[in-house]
């Protein structure tokens, strides 16, 4: 199964898992890290290893972090070099990853990630 981590400023991944699980129930391997005022690179680094480990046996982790280019991208990026299957989408949604939910445990990482950057455009409409 492919492990997720949430990430995100503020309260962003624990509220997105919250929204998730409240949808979706309870979900095996997948944490969420935030990443406060108060935190320095390196509690985040910490923050990010603790949930990746606490992950237990998966295929592969997929990091989904609020927005491209911020720190909680930044350091999930840095440190998913250590895995050999590991990727950070940046500006994750709550369409993103309900849409892998299902198929985490079926499918590739790549396809998962496909999944996920597909589901999470479409996922975005206005009205009218």
């Amino acid at each position: 199964m492919i492990g997720i981590v949430l990430v995100g400023h503020g309260a962003f991944a624990t509220a997105l898992k919250s929204s998730v699980e409240m949808i979706a129930g309870k979900q095996p391997k997948m944490a969420g890290v935030s990443f406060d005022l108060r935190d320095s690179d390196e509690d985040l680094e910490k923050k990010l290893r603790a949930a990746v480990s606490g992950l237990g046996a998966v295929t592969g982790i997929l990091f989904f972090a609020d927005l491209v280019g911020g720190t909680p991208f930044r350091v999930s990026a840095l440190i998913s070099r250590e895995w050999e299957r590991a990727c950070v989408i940046g500006g994750a949604n709550l369409s993103m990853v309900l849409e892998v939910l299902p198929e985490r445990e079926h499918l590739s990482l790549e396809q998962v990630k496909e999944k996920a950057i597909h589901a999470g455009r479409e996922g975005i409409k206005a009205f009218p």
